[in-house]
């Protein structure tokens, strides 16, 4: 979770995915809450490589200055500074996705981030269904999440995660920053937990809520980063 310093806004670490379903019994056989690790390293020819066929690197990211990089983290929050970052992955990065393609992006805001993804003792302590579990049957079979309190809640789709934000909001006396409409079932329960047909944002813009939330694409890889100007295992 986040919250933006000054202009604030809460950010919960579950790095944002489209509205949907992310349990494997219900759409994918990922697991896992949102994003997922991805990993990094590259393989083939490196920019300079001699010889023929290798790969040359004519991104320019002059006029990007990325900040200084330091660790601003206390009581499992961490500080992230706005400021300019090269967003995406190299074109000769193993397991580029086009969607990744480099662009020179900069936040304006400076926000706080959780340091860690959402544990399964922090979500159930507001009295929600843990979803997180192993299946013992069907094509996940044997497979799922860690188990032990202190990992990160898993099988959680937006709408859960977006709830899960709203309720911390509400703990604290603080606007929810979502408004989900049409909803049916209930958060971490049954087979595909709580679904809604749509949602809206609870202040002129995202940046201007005033509860917790989910960081945006931009703000998850940034924060990445944060500790390093190449990008982290997490960061796509």
């Amino acid at each position: 979770m986040l919250r933006e310093i000054a202009a604030a806004s809460l950010i919960i670490l579950a790095c944002e995915t489209r509205p949907g379903s992310n349990r494997p019994d219900a759409s994918d056989s990922s697991g896992g809450a949102d994003a997922g690790p991805v990993s990094g390293g590259t393989h083939g020819d490196s920019a300079g490589a001699s010889g023929a066929g290798a790969w040359v690197d004519t991104f320019d990211p002059s006029g990007c200055e990325h900040p200084e990089v330091v660790e601003d983290c206390e009581d499992g929050w961490c500080r992230i500074p706005p400021g300019c970052f090269i967003m995406g992955a190299p074109e000769n990065e193993w397991g580029f996705a086009p969607e990744e393609t480099r662009s020179k992006t900069t936040l304006t805001r400076g926000f706080l981030i959780m340091q860690t993804e959402v544990t399964q003792e922090q979500w159930t302590s507001l009295g929600l269904a843990n979803p997180s579990r192993i299946y013992d049957s069907g094509p996940a079979a044997g497979e799922g999440d860690c188990t032990d309190r202190d990992c990160p809640v898993g099988n959680v789709n937006w709408f859960e995660a977006v709830s899960y934000a709203n309720l911390l909001s509400e703990q604290e006396g603080l606007e929810p920053c979502y408004v989900l409409q049409e909803c049916s079932g209930e958060i971490g329960v049954g087979y595909a937990g709580l679904l809604c047909t749509s949602f809206e944002i609870n202040a002129p813009t995202l940046y201007e809520c005033e509860g917790y939330r989910l960081p945006t694409d931009a703000e998850c890889a940034f924060s990445g980063r944060i500790r390093s100007a190449v990008p982290a295992a997490f960061d796509h």
